[in-house]
This record gives C-alpha cells, sequence and structure tokens, in this order.
C-alpha cells in the first residue's frame, strides 16, 4: 500500500515537471528563477521518495526473511516432535521384546519343573513367541531407520534456520 502511494506521487511529481518543461514562451527572468527553484525541490522530493521507497523494498525484504526463518522454525520443530514420537516407540516396542523375553525364561523354568506338558505346550509357544519377537525386531529395524532419517532431517533443518538467522542478522547490521 505505501509503495503504490509512493509510486503515485513520484508519478505526479514527473508529470508535474513535464508539464513546467513544457512552457510555450521563453520565461522571463524571474520565471527562469522560480522554475529553477521549483525543479530543485522537485528533484529533492524525488530524492526523498526514492529513499523512502529502498527503504520500504528493504523492510519487505527483511519481512520476508522472517518469515522463512518462522517456517524452518516450525519445520525444526515438527521434526524434533516426530523424532520424540519414533524414540518414544522405540522405547515401547524394546520393552515389550523384554517383556517377551522375560515371558520366555518363565516358560523354559515351568518346562524344567515339570509342571507343563511339554511337547505340545513348547511347540504353541515357541510359535507364538517367535512370530511376536520377528514382527517386534522388524518395527525396531523401521524405527531405527525411521529415527536415524528424523535425526538427518532435523539437522538439515537445524542449520537451514541457523543460516536464515545468520543471513537477516548481516541484513540487520547493514541498516
Amino acid at each position: 500500500m505505501q509503495l503504490r502511494m509512493l509510486a503515485f506521487l513520484a508519478l505526479t511529481l514527473l508529470a508535474g515537471m513535464a508539464a513546467l518543461g513544457q512552457t510555450a514562451e521563453a520565461p522571463e527572468p524571474s520565471e527562469e528563477t522560480a522554475l529553477a527553484t521549483e525543479l530543485s525541490r522537485l528533484n529533492s522530493t524525488l530524492v526523498e521518495i526514492k529513499a523512502l521507497l529502498e527503504q520500504v523494498t528493504e523492510t519487505q525484504s527483511l519481512d520476508l526473511l522472517l518469515k522463512r526463518m518462522e517456517l524452518s522454525s516450525a519445520q525444526v520443530a515438527e521434526a524434533q516432535k516426530q523424532l520424540r514420537n519414533a524414540e518414544s516407540e522405540r522405547a515401547a516396542v524394546e520393552n515389550e521384546r523384554a517383556r517377551l523375553e522375560m515371558s520366555a525364561q518363565s516358560f523354559a523354568a515351568e518346562l524344567e519343573s515339570g509342571s507343563l506338558e511339554a511337547a505340545e505346550q513348547l511347540e504353541a509357544f515357541t510359535t507364538r513367541h517367535e512370530t511376536a519377537m520377528a514382527r517386534l525386531e522388524a518395527r525396531l529395524r523401521t524405527l531405527n531407520d525411521e529415527i536415524a532419517m528424523l535425526g538427518n532431517l532435523l539437522s538439515t533443518k537445524q542449520r537451514e534456520l541457523e543460516d536464515w538467522q545468520s543471513h537477516i542478522d548481516r541484513r540487520l547490521g547493514d541498516l
């Protein structure tokens, strides 16, 4: 909005300067002085308009950089959240695996004491246990891969955020 207003003002001043330059008669000396004074004022006004336009452009550029930094910050926060969730799920899967291992040890102790009918129960337990362990191990591998990928993504996003912050700091330092 400010930029449009300043551009309109600049065009109006240019039109006024063009009108002043197109007089039909040769100006008198006092008119020449008045014309020179008016042209000088118009020139200083145009210089001021140029400075304001440059300032508006710089402000808009910094606004865009700040928005980019905000976006990077949001991406870092999202990557951190995903990483925490994946690590939490991995811990839950590892706890489940430990529980299954304890269950297998408990079952083995009951078998040794002779309180279970060995062959049938051993086969059923072994099948269930191996299936559950294979499922957990596969999930752990997937989670470990996901955690490694999220860690790399997080590092990349943090470096991008630091780069944007440095860029903004340099731009602000130049002002």
